[in-house]
């Protein structure tokens, strides 16, 4: 397993890789002084290990790392690093189908509560976005309220930037 703390334009996210696969993309608050955002790019803060990183956890890290630059670049629409994420079977149903809405579109937690087979579940569709330990590649930031924005891990000015990038980019 192998972390990395990186700055990004919507400030520190820590990246988790494990057995070739990345396992978590997180918003880290707890960067103090670090936690600025940054220009368009990602700098590197911190690297831990457990020492059983290999080769293959290292490709994927730097992998990640450059679907990120290029996604706050405005270049990528859809990212292809592999990822393995556990969680209960709604959950997962859940976040499958956020993985579904297209780059710079979003739908409602109704929306994917009905994709989720639950139409009834709107807001357990709002704990399985919190629940979602791959912010960004598995886009949360992309379901919304029925009247406004709704929750966000990374706060809401996060989630609203995001939206931006993606509606600006989308249309060019």
């Amino acid at each position: 397993m192998i972390s990395r703390l990186v700055m990004s334009p919507i400030g520190a996210l820590k990246l988790t890789v494990d057995n070739g696969f990345v396992t978590g993309l997180e918003f880290h608050k707890n960067a103090g002084a670090l936690n600025q955002p940054v220009g368009p790019g990602v700098v590197f803060i911190h690297t831990e290990s457990d020492g059983n990183t290999d080769e293959k956890d290292q490709e994927i890290l730097n992998q990640a790392i450059e679907e990120l630059e290029a996604y706050f670049a405005g270049r990528l629409r859809n990212f292809s690093v592999p990822v393995k994420v556990s969680g209960t079977q709604f959950q997962q149903a859940v976040w499958q189908a956020m993985q579904a809405i297209g780059y710079g579109e979003t739908k409602t937690y109704r929306d994917l509560a009905v994709a989720a087979g639950s139409p009834g579940a709107a807001r357990a569709v709002g704990n399985a976005c919190a629940a979602n330990p791959v912010a960004i590649i598995i886009p949360c930031h992309r379901v919304v309220a029925q009247n406004g924005l709704g929750g966000f891990g990374g706060g809401l000015d996060t989630k609203q930037w995001l939206l931006e990038l993606e509606k600006q980019n989308a249309q060019g």
